[in-house]
């Protein structure tokens, strides 16, 4: 890494009714204006059999990310105020800028931890197809993800000057944070498939040598690589299962 060389550090979370990840980038800018960024981090975990809205399957996979903020920041020695936390979902997002007290239980320790643990850092919302986590819950052929530079690098937009990022759009007017909560307590749950019990997941994390530690883009395409086919393969195997199921049903 140059000297004076500005590094920061963007996290992207998704959910589905299979699975949940995250995936961390960083992104280095040289006093010259050139802009890198790679993968360095992710993980994945398989939905839990019990009923779950989407919405709070979202909630999970940004607590994970936020859980993991520290570990990551520290290895790559990132300051909090330099962090980024991206979120398709404005549900999740309005839940985690509200007071804990006037949220559900089961939201309401999720988020007071994610509110502690992202501290100084900053939370945004983006549009989904820019979601590289997208491909951590929903999956992908392992040769269509070696040439996908949105896993590699990241969005397009992350290798721009700050003030072509998506604009946040966290401040909801209270016509706007009324049609979040009607949608909330609205939204229909759905089934996890696993074989695991309910409280126990699949995680797969980059780690060498039992550390987490800076990886090369070939290196990170491998790990990648792995995972994604794990999980394709275990999608393949869930829609079999639902399939089954409602074969069953009379």
């Amino acid at each position: 890494m140059q000297p004076n060389a500005k590094t920061k550090l963007h996290g992207f979370s998704d959910a589905s009714d299979d699975a949940y990840g995250i995936s961390f980038y960083i992104r280095v800018e040289t006093i010259e204006g050139e802009i890198d960024t790679h993968l360095v981090f992710l993980k994945i975990r398989v939905s839990p059999t019990t009923k779950a809205t989407v919405p709070k399957l979202e909630l999970s996979a940004a607590h994970l990310m936020a859980k993991m903020l520290s570990s990551v920041r520290e290895t790559h020695d990132v300051a909090m105020n330099d962090c980024y936390l991206w979120s398709d979902s404005m549900i999740v997002l309005h839940w985690i800028r509200k007071s804990p007290a006037k949220l559900e239980v089961s939201q309401a320790n999720r988020v007071a931890e994610i509110q502690e643990l992202t501290e100084g850092a900053a939370w945004a919302h983006f549009a989904t197809k820019d979601n590289p986590a997208d491909l951590c819950s929903r999956g992908v052929l392992p040769s269509k993800l070696i040439n996908t530079k949105l896993w590699c690098h990241g969005p397009s937009w992350l290798r721009s000057p700050q003030p072509s990022w998506p604009e946040s759009k966290l401040n909801l007017s209270q016509h706007d944070a009324k049609i979040v909560e009607s949608a909330t307590k609205n939204a229909k749950p759905v089934i996890g498939f696993s074989h695991a019990e309910p409280e126990q997941t699949t995680t797969k994390t980059v780690r060498l040598g039992g550390e987490l530690v800076d990886i090369g883009l070939q290196q990170a395409i491998k790990i990648s690589t792995c995972d994604c086919l794990r999980l394709a393969i275990h999608t393949q195997h869930l829609q079999q299962i639902k399939s089954t199921h409602r074969s069953h049903i009379p």
